[in-house]
């Protein structure tokens, strides 16, 4: 299958939510977890920049697909929270992930996820991992469903996640 490209633009942030204290995706400075930072964007997608790790590769010089797979995941999964209700979790019912290329370690790719469709509480998001020369590397739809207020699970004590975007005004994916 010859790869595809996709045409860029400008996106503005509005926010970038904190990480989770618990979250193998977000949390940041250990070297067991995938420390992504996810950014909203004005248009109802978010984004994410990574650097791909070496400690993430399966066949040497290639991330392994279940990291790609979880990057995808995480990312996407920001879509499900709106300014009224942050902290409400969802969880992930079904995934569809297309592989097209290689993901190279040791490499600066994009994590895009559109804005959500949205059926009372699931949600159905796709979204994009994108190589530095706008490649798409793979390709993912995913079903989450938002727990029910009373679930316990949304009871734990969590910080304001609306915070101000950083001094990163744009993003081009």
């Amino acid at each position: 299958m010859e790869p595809t490209k996709r045409e860029t633009q400008e996106h503005k942030v509005i926010c970038r939510p904190p990480a989770g204290d618990h979250c193998f995706g977000c949390r940041a400075g250990e070297a067991q977890c995938l420390a992504v930072r996810v950014y909203r964007m004005d248009d109802g997608s978010v984004v994410s920049l990574v650097h791909t790790d070496e400690s993430h590769q399966s066949f040497k010089g290639i991330v392994h697909g279940g990291i790609v797979c979880s990057y995808l995941d995480e990312v996407l999964s920001y879509n499900t929270w709106s300014d009224e209700d942050y902290d409400a979790i969802a969880m992930t019912v079904e995934m569809n992930i297309k592989y097209y290329v290689p993901v190279p370690v040791d490499t600066d790719i994009r994590i895009i996820g559109d804005a959500p469709v949205i059926e009372r509480r699931h949600y159905y998001i796709s979204g994009r991992v994108l190589l530095p020369d706008d490649t798409v590397a793979a390709e993912a739809k995913i079903h989450y469903i938002k727990l029910r207020n009373e679930d316990e699970r949304n009871k734990e004590e969590c910080v304001e996640r609306t915070e101000r975007a950083d001094a990163r005004e744009t993003i081009t994916y």
